[in-house]
C-alpha cells in the first residue's frame, strides 16, 4: 500500500506532491499541488506552494530548480500566472531557474539589476509609443494629401 499525506483534510498520494524526498516516509512529501475532485483547493495550495517555495527547508539545492518547475506547470495549468524568478527574491544572491521553453538566460537578481530591468522597459515603452504616433501621423497627413488631391481632380474635371 502506497504512503499518503493528510493535508487540509485529505489523503495524497506522493505523486499529488510536488517533491517527495522518500516516498516511504510521508513527512518528506512537500508542497501539495493536487486535490483529487477539489480545483479550488488545488488552485490555492498551489498559490501557497508558489509563497512557500523559498522557505521551504528540506528540498535540496540540487533539486530545487525541478521542484519549482514542477510548481509553475502545476500553476499554468491551473491558469494561475508565475513570475518565474517570484521564489528567488527573498535571496538576493540566488540565481532563478531558467523559464521554460522561453530561451530566457538566468541570471543573477539583484534590486538594481530590477530598477535597470524597469527603466530599458519604460524607455523601449515610449519609443514604440513614438513610432506609432509618427505612423498615425504620415497616415493622417497621407489621407488628407489624397482627399485634397481628389478635390482637386473632380474640380478640373
Amino acid at each position: 500500500m502506497s504512503k499518503t499525506k493528510k493535508i487540509d483534510g485529505q489523503d495524497l498520494p506522493a505523486s499529488a506532491f510536488a517533491y517527495v524526498g522518500d516516498s516511504a516516509d510521508p513527512s518528506t512529501f512537500l508542497l501539495p499541488l493536487h486535490f483529487a475532485g477539489n480545483r479550488p483547493k488545488t488552485k490555492n495550495h498551489i498559490r501557497n506552494s508558489i509563497s512557500r517555495f523559498a522557505e521551504i527547508n528540506g528540498i535540496p539545492d540540487e533539486q530545487a530548480s525541478a521542484v519549482w518547475q514542477c510548481i509553475v506547470t502545476a500553476a499554468r495549468a491551473h491558469g494561475i500566472r508565475v513570475d518565474y524568478r517570484q521564489p528567488f527574491r527573498a535571496k538576493e544572491t540566488e540565481t532563478a531557474p531558467q523559464a521554460p521553453a522561453t530561451g530566457l538566460v538566468a541570471r543573477p537578481y539583484t534590486p538594481e539589476s530590477t530598477q535597470e530591468e524597469a527603466e530599458a522597459m519604460s524607455a523601449l515603452a515610449a519609443e514604440r509609443f513614438y513610432e506609432r504616433m509618427t505612423a498615425e501621423l504620415d497616415e493622417a497627413e497621407e489621407a488628407e494629401w489624397r482627399a485634397a488631391t481628389k478635390q482637386k481632380l473632380e474640380e478640373l474635371q
